[in-house]
């Protein structure tokens, strides 16, 4: 069985996606027979480009950088839960990506953005980067759109099933992308 680990990528203390990523959570596991995990970013506390040598060399010196290159090695494919801030993804996953190397490579990923324009820019931002971490993205990224469910005065979605229910399809879908892409990785493995 693999480990499929749903990553939050925002770190504020308010958080949107948390609500988000608690939702597709069950809808996830009740579909699928693969571990799925949430793994929150801002549990991890990684701090930003402090390792002395380049990721590619795989050797961390900080404790934080050990422990969450052993959360990454330890899953066996990604979906990304971000938001859009002003035109991009978050600073907090680009340093999570940034920070390990070998770890990601030939895992699959899919992406999963909310906002008021269903973080379509940084979808497409986080698209156009996956590859250089040796990852494949499965399928279009999904967008949730806040619409009627924006955030209120507490910076929270009063109503996160609602948010999410208009593309539970969708989340399903990538799933199914991200469950075929580890069986032809599986297959691979048995046949060298």
């Amino acid at each position: 069985m693999s480990t499929i680990s749903v990553v939050i990528g925002s770190t504020r203390p308010v958080r949107v996606g948390e609500q988000v990523a608690r939702e597709l959570l069950p809808l996830l596991q009740n579909a699928t027979d693969h571990e799925v995990r949430l793994v929150d970013l801002k549990e991890q506390n990684l701090p930003l480009a402090e390792e002395t040598l380049p990721p590619r060399m795989g050797r961390y010196e900080l404790e934080s950088t050990r422990a969450w290159a052993k959360v990454v090695d330890e899953s066996d494919a990604f979906i990304f839960v971000t938001p859009e801030y002003n035109g991009g993804y978050p600073a907090s996953v680009k340093n999570a990506l940034d920070v390990v190397f070998a770890e990601w490579n030939g895992k699959p990923a899919g992406l999963v953005g909310y906002g008021w324009g269903g973080a379509g820019r940084a979808n497409a931002q986080l698209a156009s980067i996956i590859p250089n971490y040796q990852m494949q993205l499965v399928t279009e990224p999904v967008a949730i759109p806040f619409g009627d469910n924006a955030p209120g005065e507490n910076g929270l979605v009063a109503d996160p099933a609602a948010l999410v229910a208009p593309v539970a399809d969708q989340v399903l879908g990538l799933l199914t992308a991200v469950e075929h892409a580890l069986a032809e990785e599986a297959a691979d493995q048995d046949a060298a």
